[in-house]
Formats: structure tokens, C-alpha cells, sequence
């Protein structure tokens, strides 16, 4: 038998390296030519099947009311999601105020969503520096960035005067503003379905598509990990994900961070794809498993955890889950001896 003081001492110590070896293994991936890592850094905007989009209400900075359902409808609208503190979204919305200037009012509609607890004062700030002319929602709790299963900040909605989502825009390329145009003039009906695929293709660098893409997306992601840039990472394992048919290792990977961001709601939804489309892969079935364990399917979670160990998954980030939950059980000798095996991989991870 072990005393309570080696398992607080390993459960410690196997906490203190797992960030550090979950990265690791994130990052753990193939060196590739600076022409495919450019290839990838200029892909295309993403598009997805249209759909509808569910109404929500958000306060402005101002204080007034927003509603998406009488706001949303008569005209083409660009909804922006964005953050304090990034570049990325500055620029965005610096975009957003040419667009601004480009198109009137009664036809384009422009709106900006601040997700996650923001300092009003320090998002008036922004407004006034950029001399922004279009509302700005907060949206502290996120609740509308999860139901839509937003992942990277910025993202760009393109609807349509009836109120239909046609395009998804992850990210911010260096062409937005180009390519925005000829979106909101395509769904204006002032050109053609020929000469707006014209324009976006002019402004694309080439690239490969397809299956081909997807693989040179997801190395960049690991490369972005192995630098440190998780942001700039998180984002090539969506694209990767996005593309189609999707990259379903990108989705595990996706997963993954959106577990370490506390996001499993949006979590579970892209591993439940990825875990589909990989039936006999223990990491896409661990991943799934610890995703449902963060959001209240502790039960189902662990059957499927405890078989991906079982199946040669061999990480320490979810054989220190497991000990926790076994931790929880009272089976403090199992608990013991996960946090072990978990503490042992993170060691062997280390550089």
C-alpha cells in the first residue's frame, strides 16, 4: 500500500509536466520546404454549406440592445468575432472600416462581437483609435462564440439579406479586404458565381488542394508548435480539419487544445468527427473519451479513456486523467501507479 503523501507527491509533480510533455507531443512532427509552409500561410477562404443562423441577443458597448433577428435581415451583413490584445483582430478590423467606407449602409451591415470579459473602457479605446463606425456586442460569458462553435479569433461571417450564413472566415489573411469585397459584391448580386470564383482566385496564391493541402496545413500547425505559437498553430489545425474531406488528425489535435483552452463543448463536437472518421485509432478514441469527461460524461468518458490506454495510446496527459479519476474512486494503488507511468512519459518526453 501507498501512503496519501506519494500520491499528492506524484499527482504534483505529474501536473507540473504536463503541459510541458502535452505540447511536446502536440508538436512532434515532420520538417517540410518554406514553400510549403508559404503555400499554406496563403490558403483560401474557407466556405461551408450555407445555413441559418440561430438568433441571439447581446448588449452593445454603448449599452443598447442588439438583436440578430430583426438586425441581420434586409441586408448583407459581415459579423465579426474578435479579441482585446490581438494583432490579428486590430487589423481585421481596420478591414472593417474600409469596408466600411466601400459600401452604404442600407446595403452592407457590419458588426463586431468583443467575446470574453473585456475592460469597456479599454474596448473604447480601440473604438475611438480606429474611429469605428459599426457596433460593437460584448459577449463576456462567450455563450454565442460556443453555440456557433467559433474557435479562432478573429472569425468572419458572411450572410446574406435573408439572414442565411454562406461563408466562414477563420483567421485574417493578408487579402481580406480584397477578397471581402468581392464576397459582399457576390452576395449583392452585383457580379456573377463566375466572376466572383474569378476575382478570389486571382487573389489566392497557388496552392494544393484537397487532401494534398490538408497534410502541409497540419505540418505547419506542429511547426507553429514547436516555436510556441499555439495561436497561429490552433488555427492550421482548423483549416486542416476544414478542409474537405477533413484532415481527421488535425481534428484530434484541434480537440486537444480546445480541451486545454476549457472549451469541451466545441471539443467534443470536432472529436466526435475526427474519433468517426478514425474508428481504430486509440488517440482520436482517448481524445474523444477525455472530452466527454470534461463536459459531465464522466462514465462513458472513462470506458473509452481507459480503452485507448489499453489499445497502446502511450501519453502522459491521459494517463494522469485516468489516475485522477481513479484518484476520485478511492483506487489510490491504480491511481499511484497511472501517475507513475504518466510522470514517466513526461520525463522521457522532455528534450
Amino acid at each position: 500500500m501507498h501512503n496519501d503523501n506519494d500520491l499528492q507527491s506524484l499527482r504534483r509533480l505529474a501536473a507540473s509536466l504536463l503541459v510541458v510533455s502535452t505540447l511536446l507531443l502536440l508538436s512532434a512532427g515532420n520538417s517540410f520546404a518554406k514553400d510549403a509552409v508559404r503555400e499554406a500561410e496563403e490558403g483560401i477562404v474557407n466556405t461551408e454549406e450555407s445555413s441559418r443562423m440561430a438568433p441571439f441577443k447581446l448588449k452593445t458597448l454603448d449599452g443598447k440592445t442588439f438583436d440578430s433577428k430583426q438586425q441581420l435581415n434586409g441586408r448583407v451583413s459581415i459579423v465579426v468575432f474578435w479579441r482585446v490584445g490581438q494583432d490579428r483582430s486590430l487589423k481585421l478590423l481596420s478591414d472593417l472600416v474600409e469596408l466600411r467606407a466601400a459600401f452604404p449602409e442600407d446595403e452592407l451591415n457590419i458588426v463586431t462581437i468583443l467575446s470574453g470579459k473585456t475592460d469597456p473602457p479599454e474596448a473604447q479605446q480601440i473604438v475611438n483609435e480606429l474611429d469605428l463606425r459599426f457596433p460593437v456586442l460584448l459577449e463576456p460569458e462567450r455563450n454565442v462564440y460556443a453555440a456557433f462553435g467559433i474557435i479562432v479569433s478573429p472569425t468572419s461571417w458572411f450572410i446574406d439579406a435573408n439572414g442565411t450564413m454562406q461563408l466562414t472566415y477563420p483567421g485574417r489573411r493578408r487579402d481580406f479586404l480584397t477578397t471581402a469585397k468581392a464576397h459582399v459584391e457576390f452576395l449583392l448580386g452585383r457580379i456573377s458565381e463566375e466572376e466572383h470564383a474569378s476575382r478570389i482566385e486571382k487573389k489566392a496564391a497557388p496552392r494544393s488542394s484537397g487532401t494534398v493541402g490538408a497534410p502541409i496545413r497540419y505540418r505547419l500547425a506542429k511547426r507553429h508548435l514547436n516555436k510556441g505559437e499555439r495561436e497561429a498553430a490552433q488555427e492550421q489545425f482548423l483549416l486542416a480539419w476544414e478542409e474537405k474531406p477533413p484532415f481527421a488528425e488535425a481534428g484530434v489535435d484541434l480537440g486537444i487544445l480546445l480541451l486545454e483552452d476549457a472549451k469541451p463543448t466545441e471539443a467534443l463536437q470536432v472529436l466526435k468527427e475526427a474519433a468517426e472518421l478514425l474508428p481504430d485509432d486509440p488517440r482520436a478514441q482517448g481524445a474523444m473519451g477525455l472530452a466527454l469527461i470534461r463536459s459531465g460524461e464522466a462514465k462513458e468518458g472513462e470506458i473509452l479513456l481507459r480503452a485507448a490506454l489499453a489499445n497502446g495510446l502511450n501519453e502522459p496527459l491521459f494517463f494522469y486523467e485516468v489516475g485522477r479519476l481513479s484518484e476520485l474512486q478511492g483506487a489510490r494503488d491504480e491511481a499511484l501507479n497511472f501517475y507513475k507511468t504518466g510522470l514517466k512519459l513526461s520525463i522521457d518526453t522532455k528534450p
